[in-house]
């Protein structure tokens, strides 16, 4: 899946979820917050930062970020 799909599957599944957008917020705004908990995980979890893969897991998350920001 790449980043801009996974970013606009975010934003739909909150669009579902949310019963007053006004209210709760955007469905936008709710899966920058989930995204922005994932990058913040991935900086502090000592499991991740052990491994190669690091930096394109939070990459990979980065870009979902970019891509939520642009809907």
């Amino acid at each position: 899946m790449t980043a801009k799909e996974k970013a606009k599957e975010l934003v739909e599944r909150y669009e579902r979820h949310l019963v007053c957008p006004t209210i709760y917020g955007s469905p936008k705004g709710c899966a920058l917050i989930a995204v922005d908990e994932i990058i913040s995980f991935c900086n502090y979890c000592p499991v991740l930062n052990k491994g190669k893969d690091t930096d394109v897991i939070w990459g990979f998350w980065q870009e979902v970020k970019q891509e939520i920001e642009k809907l």
